[in-house]
């Protein structure tokens, strides 16, 4: 069974293709709070992306895709989506130093955590993505039922180990981030929550 974790893997670099709201959410995340916060961050997405996948694999994303039960999770999804992204356009970036003293300070770092958590789990397009991807890699391996898990666990780790290279990235380049490149990064996190949360929409009135 290792040969499909390992497939899973190599399968998993896919994911480099992926930029949504948490790409930007991390990079931001990284810039402004520092490594320590950043990797809480990571999690956070980790454990939604690990969530989905189980939800999947275990058939429960029919019970998700139910009519009801999907029209009222994409409105809430769309008004929280929506929230964020306007706060994150209007907000204002900090000082540098205010920067090293919240890096430093782990005890109010767990935020960062549910900040990953959130912008994964209301983000419909996540599921829907690794629904998708749960659908396509049993179709081309011909998976069986217990060789998907072997498989989706190379995946994840290589989504996780994927997203603690970019925080190593991202701190390392903080030093050539300014203020006011800070306040466009804000710009374009909220300005792609906006976007998503009228995707979310279109669909909604389009259905």
């Amino acid at each position: 069974m290792l040969s499909f974790y390992f497939l899973g893997l190599l399968f998993g670099w896919v994911l480099l293709l992926a930029a949504g709201p948490n790409f930007f959410g991390l990079i931001q995340t990284v810039i402004q709070q520092g490594i320590q916060k950043g990797l809480l961050f990571v999690l956070g997405t980790a454990l939604i992306d690990w969530l989905f996948v189980t939800l999947a694999l275990n058939g429960l994303s029919d019970l998700l895709s139910h009519p009801s039960i999907l029209y009222g999770s994409h409105w809430f999804a769309m008004i929280l989506l929506a929230s964020a992204g306007g706060y994150f356009l209007w907000k204002k970036p900090p000082v540098v130093s205010e920067r090293v003293d919240k890096a430093a300070k782990w005890s109010s770092g767990i935020k960062y955590f549910f900040k990953g958590v959130f912008l994964n789990l209301f983000n419909p397009f996540i599921l829907i993505f690794w629904v998708s991807m749960v659908a396509i890699a049993t179709n081309k391996f011909h998976l069986e039922a217990h060789q998907k898990w072997f498989f989706f666990s190379g995946v994840l780790t290589t989504s996780l180990c994927l997203d603690i290279t970019k925080t190593l990235l991202a701190h390392k380049l903080k030093a050539f981030f300014t203020p006011k490149m800070l306040g466009w990064l804000n710009k374009i996190l909220g300005a792609t929550l906006l976007l998503v949360s009228l995707r979310v929409g279109y669909q909604i009135l389009s259905a």
